[in-house]
């Protein structure tokens, strides 16, 4: 049947075949499946298995890429959200009560996110550094 089909299309065929398969793979036994596929493919099922294999080991790995790409461009969004929101929150703590020491600084970028932005907030009720190390000793509970 599918000898008579031009390429393109028997691999359509077959492909729309091999979908429908598995989505009843529950029900049909591989055995079934195989002798399915020799009856429908004929002399030529080699050669469209190994185009078919070919079109979705490249379509895995491409899907596979695009999705590596999105989330390693997540975390590095994330991540230069984070230090930049901590970056902007020691400017500020700086401006308000002067230098900060190295370990204050330090343990602000070790914050989370979540925890920066509220220290961003918070600043403007501190009324001198010692506030800020008791703000700093509560969010480390």
């Amino acid at each position: 049947m599918v000898d008579k089909m031009p390429q393109q299309t028997a691999l359509k065929f077959v492909e729309a075949a091999f979908r429908y398969l598995g989505a009843a793979a529950e029900r049909v036994k591989p055995e079934e499946v195989g002798a399915a596929l020799k009856e429908a493919l004929g002399d030529k099922g080699e050669i469209y298995m190994e185009s078919l294999l070919d079109k979705w080991m490249n379509e895995g790995i491409e899907k596979g890429l695009q999705q590596g790409m999105q989330q390693g461009l997540q975390q590095g969004l994330q991540q230069g959200r984070h230090v930049g929101e901590a970056s902007l929150t020691i400017r500020l703590l700086t401006r308000r009560f002067g230098e900060l020491d190295a370990a204050t600084e330090e343990r602000i970028r070790q914050l989370p996110l979540e925890e920066v932005e509220r220290l961003g907030e918070d600043l403007l009720d501190f009324p001198d550094k010692s506030a800020l190390n008791d703000w700093l000793d509560r969010s480390a509970r």
